[in-house]
């Protein structure tokens, strides 16, 4: 019998260096491969693959039920359509078992409208929440663009006024946004008030849309798009190299 400790030791360590060595190239020069191995996102190609079930139960009125499904299958499709290499899907299910999420209708007296989800929280918070003020005909804001809105959350985007300066979100009323430093999101673009994951404030008209920016789809594709190639620094030939 041998004893592996002594060896399995200095093996580690041997492999320490060079594996620092890895993980600094690829921060330096990959920092969107280094933002996939940080991010709360859905990783792998079947994860991508979001199957939601509606609680029917949850919203009595027919016709309202029939709005809230044809408008989350086209917020859907403009999250699948503004990077279809990207391999995101949102696919209704009828068997609640199959569901990687819920929707349910709520009565929250207008506390919010919608209400999504992160992917990091637990599992039986994996509900998208739809108020009753939703189907409200008065309502400024675009019901496709809320549900585009809700499903970003979904996707692991949080909102962009988080980074606003302090100012703006007093000004703006959103000074509760900032429950995290900035250590705890990670920017995918530089400020974008055109966001789509960014509330609105001072903007004129009726009918707010959540439509995607030129900067979100920037920073999705570079989440969710094909994996960056990285190519590791080489030493020279050794028939190169000058005597030492």
């Amino acid at each position: 019998m041998v004893d592996i400790r002594g060896r399995t030791l200095r093996t580690c360590r041997r492999l320490m260096v060079p594996l620092l060595t890895l993980a600094l190239t690829l921060i330096q020069t990959a920092p969107a491969l280094a933002l996939r191995v940080s991010a709360s996102y859905w990783r792998t190609p079947q994860e991508k693959i979001l199957l939601y079930w509606i609680d029917t139960s949850s919203f009595p009125d027919a016709a309202q039920l029939a709005q809230l499904r044809a408008n989350l299958e086209k917020a859907a499709d403009g999250w699948e359509n503004i990077c279809t290499e990207c391999g995101i899907r949102f696919i209704e299910v009828h068997n609640q078992g199959d569901a990687t999420f819920r929707v349910a209708g709520v009565n929250v007296q207008r506390a919010y409208l919608a209400d999504g989800f992160n992917p990091s929280d637990p599992k039986d918070k994996w509900v998208l929440k739809i108020d009753r003020s939703y189907f409200s005909p008065q309502g400024r804001f675009d019901k496709v663009g809320i549900l585009r809105h809700e499903l970003g959350h979904i996707l692991g985007y949080r909102h962009e006024h988080i980074m606003a300066s302090d100012d703006r979100l007093v000004t703006c009323g959103w000074k509760t946004e900032r429950n995290t430093g900035p250590a705890a999101v990670i920017a995918l673009t530089d400020y974008d008030t055109s966001s789509l994951m960014h509330y609105p404030c001072g903007l004129e008209g009726d009918h707010i849309q959540f439509d995607f920016s030129p900067l979100d789809i920037e920073g999705h594709r570079r989440l969710y798009g094909p994996a960056p190639e990285v190519t590791t620094p080489q030493s020279p030939p050794r028939e190169t190299q000058q005597p030492q």
